[in-house]
């Protein structure tokens, strides 16, 4: 993207100075405000973050309990229409081509599609075709609340939806699928959460 600066007019300095001061006084919040002299803070300007995700109702409930839970261990979660819209996709393809894995049946796994879909997946994860950091998948669950109850059954899945090691406390945005199909395929109900920690973190 191109940017392009104006010519900055001796005129207008004094009310742009004002207008910038003012901006940052509404803006900052206060613990950022008290902070030493000494201190370097930075206003972000414009955030890009993609936080569009349109989830559906079953979606929404497995979001509730993830970002809810009381033993949830991360500090803080963004949804990420990318994730997404991968974790449905995930989903729709264990349905319509009647699998369940972490990988599919073209060898992909979790990691090369999230960075296929266009997510800056941390260059710290395997770039392996099959690796799987960040994603947990349940299948032949009814309801929201099975799946996740089946997840928090499951010691490897708790890791990884609630954070309990380090490595998925990074992992702050998400996305969420469901696919709900009853013919063609052995489960039915197919359900998929992704948590990752981007480069842009």
């Amino acid at each position: 993207m191109k940017t392009q600066l104006l010519p900055f007019r001796q005129s207008r300095s004094i009310s742009c100075i004002c207008f910038i001061v003012v901006l940052c006084t509404v803006l900052v919040p206060a613990n950022v405000a008290k902070a030493d002299s000494g201190s370097k803070f930075y206003i972000p300007i414009a955030v890009n973050k993609s936080t569009n995700c349109q989830l559906n109702a079953q979606e929404q409930q497995i979001e509730t309990m993830l970002v809810t839970d009381e033993n949830q261990q991360r500090p803080e979660m963004v949804c990420n229409s990318i994730l997404s819209r991968v974790a449905r996709e995930r989903a729709l393809d264990m349905a319509t081509r009647d699998y369940f894995d972490h990988v599919n049946p073209d060898g992909h796994g979790p990691n090369y599609m999230v960075r296929e879909a266009g997510y800056m997946l941390s260059d710290s994860y395997s770039n392996a075709a099959d690796a799987n950091n960040i994603e947990s998948i349940a299948a032949g669950f009814s309801t929201a609340e099975a799946a996740w109850d089946g997840w928090m059954n499951s010691p490897s899945h708790r890791k990884h939806l609630l954070a309990e090691i380090p490595f998925y406390t990074e992992q702050i945005e998400y996305g969420i699928g469901y696919v709900n199909i009853s013919d063609g395929n052995t489960y039915h109900y197919y359900w998929v959460v992704l948590t990752a920690k981007s480069d842009q973190q």
